[in-house]
């Protein structure tokens, strides 16, 4: 006997009001998906109890990890050793649901009226206002994500593959003075910036489950590879600030990711890989000492010379350790971002609200592929609780400091940061030296050949 209809068969065990709301659990796939959401089910547990009246007595609807309905316990029927998910978690659950409904539907009554649609808009902002994507917009598409999830993880992976290609044949324009540049070449680096920064904006709203979802062929550490390091490459805080967060939600399957991969022998990447192995320790108490033991730690002056990269590692895993064992180190993170803030917009520090002075700084577009990176990222670990522990909403800025902390979108901006890119990684087309073998023969000497006539008359 199937899971399902064991389930149907056992619905006698519950009462009349109870079966229908079982009966809306077992029919409404997406109510479902958003209760398992929020059930924090732990890793080692395959089944979970979901309740729907008294969270001890139940009555029970007991499903798997995955989603499949076990059975339903009657009330008095005890759900021994089983995660439950109280009714007050339910009915927040369905509520988070029917207002997503409620969004999508008057979306489509003004698409219907001839007027885009609020969820149309903010996704077209979302490629097409770069650093300055606003929180608002961002939670107009979290609303109602469950239903955008295939788009927004397609456009994801799309962008992946397509923007580095595109750097690289880029890399030959005059970077050091984009105003030279002539109008078409202006439009295709403006364009490669819109998309560089459009894969900012999606790892902040994507989560790692939908994108395993939406690849389902491809191995879960190779889809984090590609996500989180090519999202990190690009060197501004912003995308270091979301990979990092993403990491983080990642857990198990990026800790693995992480230590099977050779670390990087540019600068900014060794120092991302430290900070990333402490933001899977600070999201997850039972990965914790794994992470902790994957660090680069110890003294760094003790390093074989030579060695600059192990020595800045070094560093970099020592604070990571501190943050980790000292939380009160996170206070000075937020002195650091909100005197970051205030220069930024000339403001009091009364006036930066506390929630922008907690992300000001992760929120910079700043390059880290220069040398002020070391001393930039050593502050991205003082901001590792809080970047871990944030809601998605609050990885983007309020629209009004967006404006004030972010400049514009502009040629000069893309070529800033492409710039430092390309330096770092050496991309783009290289010439190649030409060594002669032997001093090149005269035109009257004798031939290089042997046969015995001048040049000119021979191979000359």
């Amino acid at each position: 006997m199937g899971h399902a209809a064991h389930f149907l068969r056992r619905l006698d065990r519950v009462s009349d009001a109870h079966v229908e709301l079982a009966l809306t659990l077992y029919r409404d796939e997406l109510l479902l998906r958003e209760v398992l959401t929020r059930a924090s089910v732990p890793e080692r547990a395959e089944r979970l109890a979901i309740s729907l009246g008294d969270p001890v007595e139940g009555p029970f609807i007991v499903v798997t990890r995955e989603g499949r309905f076990v059975t339903c316990l009657g009330t008095g029927m005890r759900a021994s050793n089983l995660p439950v998910v109280t009714r007050e978690r339910l009915d927040l659950a369905a509520s988070t649901v029917q207002r997503m409904r409620e969004e999508l539907a008057r979306v489509r009554a003004l698409i219907a009226s001839g007027a885009e649609g609020q969820a149309s808009l903010a996704f077209n902002r979302m490629q097409q206002q770069g650093p300055r994507f606003a929180r608002e917009d961002a939670e107009v598409l979290l609303r109602i994500m469950p239903l955008i999830e295939a788009q927004c993880c397609d456009a994801l992976l799309g962008l992946l593959r397509e923007t580095h290609p595109r750097a690289d044949r880029l890399s030959r324009f005059r970077l050091d003075d984009p105003r030279r540049l002539s109008t078409e070449q202006q439009k295709r680096l403006f364009a490669l910036g819109d998309s560089v920064w459009a894969i900012a904006n999606l790892v902040g709203l994507v989560t790692p489950q939908a994108l395993r979802r939406r690849a389902p062929g491809v191995p879960a550490e190779k889809l984090l590879h590609s996500v989180t390091y090519l999202t990190a490459q690009w060197g501004t805080l912003i995308h270091t600030a979301r990979s990092l967060a993403f990491i983080a939600r990642a857990g198990k399957a990026a800790l693995a990711m992480l230590k099977g991969r050779e670390p990087s022998p540019i600068l900014m990447m060794r120092m991302w890989r430290e900070l990333a192995f402490g933001a899977i320790a600070l999201k997850s108490t039972k990965l914790r000492a794994e992470a902790v033991k994957a660090l680069t730690t110890g003294d760094p002056e003790q390093v074989p010379e030579g060695q600059p990269l192990e020595a800045v590692a070094r560093i970099v895993g020592n604070q990571v350790v501190r943050i980790i064992r000292e939380p009160g180190a996170e206070a000075e993170f937020f002195q650091v971002s909100r005197r970051f803030a205030e220069m930024a917009t000339e403001e009091e520090g009364a006036a930066v609200p506390e929630d922008v002075a907690r992300s000001a700084w992760l929120l910079s577009p700043m390059t880290m592929h220069d040398s002020s990176a070391a001393r930039a990222l050593l502050v991205v670990a003082l901001g590792l609780p809080s970047l871990v522990q944030a809601p998605a909403e609050a990885l983007y800025l309020p629209s009004a400091w967006a404006r004030r902390l972010v400049p514009e979108r502009s040629v000069d901006e893309v070529a800033y940061w492409l710039r430092s890119y390309v330096e770092a990684f050496r991309v783009g087309p290289r010439r190649e030296s030409i060594t002669r073998a032997a001093p090149k023969a005269g035109r009257n000497d004798p031939c290089p050949c042997g046969s015995g006539k001048k040049s000119k008359r021979c191979c000359g």
